[in-house]
C-alpha cells in the first residue's frame, strides 16, 4: 500500500517552499510572516546597535570589522524582509 504524505500546507509536493540547509535536508517554510518577523527583529536589534557603534562627531564607529559586519547582515534582513513583504502582497493581488 502507498502511504500518503501528510501535507498540512494543501500545496502539491513541487509547489511547497522550501529552505535548504544542505543538499541533503530540506526545511519545508510553512509559516512566512514567521520568517519576516524573526527577520524583522533581527535587522532592528542591529540597527539599534550600529546607532548606539556610531560616533557622530568624528564619524566612526567602536569596533569597524564587527560593525561592517553588522551592517551587512543589518541591509540583507532589510533586503529580505522587502522582497517577503512585496511577494505576499503579490500573491494576495493574484490570488
Amino acid at each position: 500500500m502507498a502511504s500518503k504524505s501528510s501535507n498540512s500546507t494543501n500545496l502539491p509536493r513541487n509547489e511547497m517552499p522550501y529552505l535548504y540547509l544542505n543538499q541533503h535536508s530540506p526545511i519545508i517554510i510553512t509559516n512566512q510572516k514567521t520568517i519576516t518577523f524573526i527577520l524583522t527583529v533581527i535587522a532592528v536589534v542591529l540597527g539599534l546597535t550600529l546607532l548606539k557603534h556610531f560616533d557622530i562627531k568624528t564619524f566612526t564607529t567602536a569596533k569597524p570589522a564587527l560593525d561592517g559586519l553588522y551592517l551587512l547582515v543589518f541591509v540583507a534582513c532589510v533586503y529580505l524582509v522587502v522582497k517577503n513583504k512585496r511577494d505576499s502582497k503579490n500573491q494576495k493581488m493574484q490570488g
